[in-house]
């Protein structure tokens, strides 16, 4: 089942990235995009602010952390975390070429 957003204000900016929260039915899900996969991702856009980065790209962070979810990706705590290689998987595909 995909997640679905908490809410528009569910999310949190930590040191090792912003924490957000979805829904699985009824029930709230925890995750996290790192703070590497956020500066990789603004590479070259000039961006530096993790909150600026992740509301600009949030559907598509949003999409990464359900389909980890439905995917069994999920850390023993029950996290979901986005990191660089889910989020930049260009950035990885170039290191194997």
């Amino acid at each position: 089942m995909p997640l679905t957003r908490l809410n528009d204000s569910a999310f949190d900016a930590q040191f090792e990235g912003v924490y957000f929260g979805m829904w699985n039915g009824s029930s709230p899900v925890r995750c996290l995009v790192t703070h590497e996969a956020l500066t990789d991702k603004a590479q070259g856009s000039g961006q530096a602010e993790s909150l600026d980065i992740f509301h600009e790209y949030r559907s598509e962070l949003e999409n990464l952390a359900s389909a980890k979810y439905d995917a069994g990706q999920i850390k023993s705590d029950g996290l979901v975390v986005v990191d660089s290689a889910d989020l930049n998987p260009e950035q990885f595909q170039q290191g194997l070429a």
